[in-house]
């Protein structure tokens, strides 16, 4: 994505629970799943079927996180110095922060998403984006502004979009496929065993953290303790 002239942008980047800040790949998107190996792969993409609740807040850009947003394009290092550039074009971003985790974790366990709960399961490792920077024109800052709920929710598959809500309705759309994600963060999962002794997700887990008791961050050794009942 090229950096237009005399057009302002905005950056969105959630904070949720994560794990860590992470170079990210022009098809990453909030909600994915996938693998970090020194950067985020994308493997694995849900549906959301009912909408996931949101909140913002906006700042301004600094030095810092315009430099993660300039490191993506080697075109824009040649443009104006660092301190320059967010003086003229006004930069501001969006910290975007998903509400409803819970939302998150049912829709995960729905029928529509059996082979990305499969897959969740056998890849220990796995990760969900739960935070991104995301930068899209000025246009859309100005509905989102407008708004006074905001969505997660893909209505094609494999497409995602932020739903903007006023008075009860919606009244416009972003697709997080129209702008540019420089900067993404993720969690990992916490399961525990569901009446039949199967694997069953129960929370997201942050960096550093622990699942509670009677829950495992493997998906496997709910299994395996099950087996071993037996």
């Amino acid at each position: 994505m090229h950096l237009i002239k005399n057009q302002w942008y905005i950056s969105i980047i959630i904070v949720f629970i994560t794990i860590t800040n992470l170079q990210a790949q022009s098809n990453t998107s909030l909600g994915t799943i996938g693998i970090v190996n020194k950067s985020y792969n994308t493997t694995a993409i849900p549906q959301y079927q009912n909408p996931i609740k949101l909140e913002y807040h906006v700042k301004d850009f600094d030095s810092k996180t315009y430099q993660e947003y300039r490191n993506q394009f080697s075109e824009i290092k040649k443009a104006l110095p660092l301190k320059d550039t967010i003086q003229k074009k006004k930069l501001q971003y969006i910290t975007l922060y998903i509400a409803d985790q819970v939302g998150i974790l049912e829709a995960l366990e729905q029928e529509v998403n059996q082979r990305v709960s499969t897959y969740v399961i056998e890849q220990p490792n796995a990760v969900i984006v739960d935070a991104v920077k995301w930068v899209i024109p000025l246009t859309d800052q100005k509905q989102l502004a407008q708004a006074e709920a905001l969505f997660l929710q893909n209505k094609y598959p494999k497409q995602y979009e932020i739903s903007l809500v006023k008075e009860g309705k919606e009244f416009y759309t972003i697709p997080l496929s129209k702008g540019t994600v420089f900067d993404v963060e993720t969690s990992g999962f916490c399961w525990k065993k569901d009446k039949r002794g199967k694997p069953k997700l129960s929370a997201l887990l942050q960096q550093g953290a622990k699942c509670a008791k009677g829950q495992e961050q493997n998906a496997l050794q709910v299994i395996e303790e099950q087996k071993n009942k037996f």
